[in-house]
């Protein structure tokens, strides 16, 4: 047994930081991609006390309300136009392969 995996399985399983609100994170990306932190849960608050190593100008949330409620109604009216975006792209998509049976 390598005692990377191990190690690796049994920090999966601890809680190194906790945040109100947010149930897990995960670092995405690296390489040509940017860094980006994803997160089950929302806590801008919170978040902003993390202002030098988050980009909060990049933020994206699909909570309609706490978008309006923290950074106005035209940051929530664009969260409603990505939101229907992704799901009128979803919805395509699923047709499409029902329609060619794949």
């Amino acid at each position: 047994m390598n005692i990377g995996s191990i190690l690796k399985k049994e920090a999966g399983r601890g809680v190194i930081h906790q945040v109100k609100d947010i149930s897990r994170a995960f670092v995405t990306g690296g390489g040509k991609e940017p860094l980006s932190l994803k997160t089950e849960g929302i806590n801008i608050l919170a978040m902003s006390g993390y202002r030098a190593v988050l980009d909060l100008n990049r933020l994206h949330c699909n909570n309609i309300h706490i978008m309006a409620q923290h950074y106005g109604i035209e940051a929530a009216s664009r969260v409603i136009v990505r939101v229907s975006h992704l799901e009128i792209e979803f919805t395509f998509f699923w047709c499409l392969s029902i329609f060619l049976n794949v």
